[in-house]
């Protein structure tokens, strides 16, 4: 074995301390495991930024997949769709399509849809077609959701306009380089974003997903459900802080794991290990903290 093939086979043994595998199969049966331990699959099949039709088709026809063994499974899972994924590079019509064949098949068989968000240039369109699948069946019929990236300086504006028509939201802080003139370049400023659309989601009794291995805003949610005598969602990634993931389902939160599998696995993980914070916490996960 050269040594190419040995630093690869580490690369993916570090890897799987945050992706499920690379089929389908190994995500379901991941899914399953964690079903006992009470957390909810949020499931991501890794690529983006596509614009060969084949390859966007086969995001779609996994997604289609996905879903159909969710449902015949039973299993509490929900998937999570990106626009470039599903051909928004090709064009807007393109990805909106492909993303309304998903939701619809989705909701007639009770599976929920996260639909990601991914650099600033896509976020209009993303909100967009969002809020299109969203008024075509009311806030009672619609089963998927949408990401707001609290690092950009629009989202406030934009989780308060989702959030009062009845959107579902999954806040995060953002994983995606973000320029000065859109968004906040400090982790600090980022946190205070975060707080502040989170206490405005708490306000206006939105349902929405505090998505985050932040421990200091874990505990602010936590405060803040007991105080509004009401429950959110909690999110985290796949191997970052499982024990305190851990820790709020016997609690009896609404915990959810995002779980990508695929063979696209390296652009995630170098993204991840470049966002704020994140860094210390995937190397402590490889050590098993």
């Amino acid at each position: 074995m050269s040594l190419y093939d040995l630093l690869s086979a580490k690369a993916v043994i570090l890897a799987r301390k945050w992706i499920a595998g690379v089929n389908p199969e190994e995500a379901l049966e991941l899914a399953k495991k964690m079903n006992k331990r009470d957390e909810i699959a949020t499931i991501n099949y890794l690529g983006e930024e596509l614009v060969d039709k084949n390859a966007i088709d086969n995001s779609v026809d996994t997604y289609l997949r996905l879903i159909k063994e969710i449902n015949r499974q039973r299993l509490r899972a929900e998937i999570s769709v990106k626009p470039t994924q599903l051909g928004l590079k090709l064009s807007e019509s393109e990805f909106r399509n492909n993303y309304v064949i998903i939701t619809n098949v989705a909701r007639k068989t009770g599976v929920f849809v996260w639909l990601d968000a991914e650099m600033p240039s896509t976020i209009s369109v993303t909100n967009s077609a969002y809020l299109h699948v969203l008024n075509n069946r009311g806030s009672k019929g619609t089963k998927t959701g949408v990401c707001i990236q609290a690092r950009l300086k629009s989202a406030y504006k934009n989780a308060e306009f989702i959030a009062k028509r009845g959107g579902i939201i999954r806040l995060v802080k953002g994983a995606y380089k973000t320029p000065a003139a859109v968004g906040y370049t400090t982790r600090e400023a980022v946190d205070t974003n975060y707080i502040k659309i989170m206490r405005m989601l708490f306000s206006n009794g939105a349902k929405f997903m505090v998505a985050t291995h932040d421990i200091n805003i874990i505990n602010m949610a936590r405060k803040m459900e007991s105080a509004k005598n009401t429950r959110v969602m909690f999110g985290m990634l796949k191997g970052i802080r499982s024990n305190v993931a851990l820790k709020l389902a016997v609690d009896g939160e609404n915990i959810h794991i995002y779980l990508p599998f695929g063979e696209e696995w390296i652009d995630y993980s170098i993204r991840r290990l470049k966002e704020q914070g994140h860094a210390t916490l995937a190397l402590a996960s490889i050590f098993g903290r």
